[in-house]
């Protein structure tokens, strides 16, 4: 993205009127990461911005959070995605390993396995599925979310897209132990 884009991105975050962000709580996310962008630029504390961002996906499609590290100069995040697909793109959009720590697990409240209800990566790629589905999973049975609204057996199209569901078995850390790691020297 052209730095000229980002900057208007920026201040167009940053003059949202209070009556909008009382609608839409997620937009006084934006603001303050609109906030942190312009700390960053221009002085702030000395601290480089970090972020936790667990389930980042791809850190791109339906996210309105992570795609702020390439607009926050020296942004640092831990990035945590359990599912394989997701984690080869997370990495692709974000490549700087020195700033972004990705994180291969699901977080529970105990270390282990946990099985993952999620869409089946080929279907996926060979756009048999809806794109938002690449962000699709649970471990739930059938609660996966499609955009807004929960996506089960009461969709219309459940019975199209249910064969393309697996479950697969993804390792799992409590958010305590993935803070610690990253924090300590390597």
């Amino acid at each position: 993205m052209s730095s000229v884009s980002s900057f208007a991105r920026v201040l167009l975050s940053l003059s949202l009127p209070e009556g909008l962000l009382d609608r839409g709580p997620a937009l006084h996310g934006t603001k303050f990461l609109a906030k942190a962008a312009l700390r960053a630029r221009f002085g702030g504390n000395g601290q480089p911005f970090q972020l936790v961002n667990v389930g980042a996906c791809d850190g791109a499609l339906f996210d309105d959070v992570t795609p702020w590290l390439h607009r926050i100069p020296g942004a640092r995040a831990m990035l945590v995605e359990p599912i394989p697909y997701n984690q080869k793109r997370l990495r692709a959009n974000y490549p700087d390993a020195s700033r972004f720590v990705m994180e291969p697990v699901a977080v529970t409240r105990t270390k282990g396995t946990i099985t993952v209800h999620t869409f089946d990566a080929a279907a996926l790629e060979a756009g048999t599925l809806p794109i938002e589905f690449i962000g699709c999973s649970s471990v739930t049975d059938t609660n996966l979310m499609s955009g807004k609204n929960a996506w089960g057996e009461a969709d219309a199209n459940f019975n199209k897209f249910v064969p393309h569901l697996k479950d697969i078995d993804v390792p799992s850390e409590t958010l305590q132990t993935l803070l610690d790691r990253t924090a300590s020297p390597t």
